[in-house]
């Protein structure tokens, strides 16, 4: 499967450390990311959510609803490997 790397307009930032997160790697097809799309944060492995705007911590439901997608769970491991790594 190809994945889509790009950059979103603005400076979105991370809810929970601050870091801008203006670049993405599409990991489900070949397009831009979309309001209501799951993401995580790849500096401090926070689970999020892009509203077409900003990013939003996934908590409760909406949180469990992602990782039950095996493609979001292996984004999430990677994500805290390479925030491990770095500390």
């Amino acid at each position: 499967m190809k994945h889509r790397q790009g950059s979103i307009d603005g400076k979105p930032r991370c809810p929970t450390c601050e870091r801008i997160l203006d670049g993405f790697t599409a990991i489900n097809g070949d397009r831009d990311p979309e309001p209501g799309d799951f993401s995580i944060c790849l500096y401090c492995a926070t689970p999020l959510r892009w509203d077409g705007f900003a990013y939003c911590r996934l908590i409760g439901s909406a949180l469990v609803l992602a990782r039950l997608n095996d493609a979001f769970l292996r984004a999430e491991a990677v994500a805290r490997a390479y925030r491990d790594e770095r500390s």
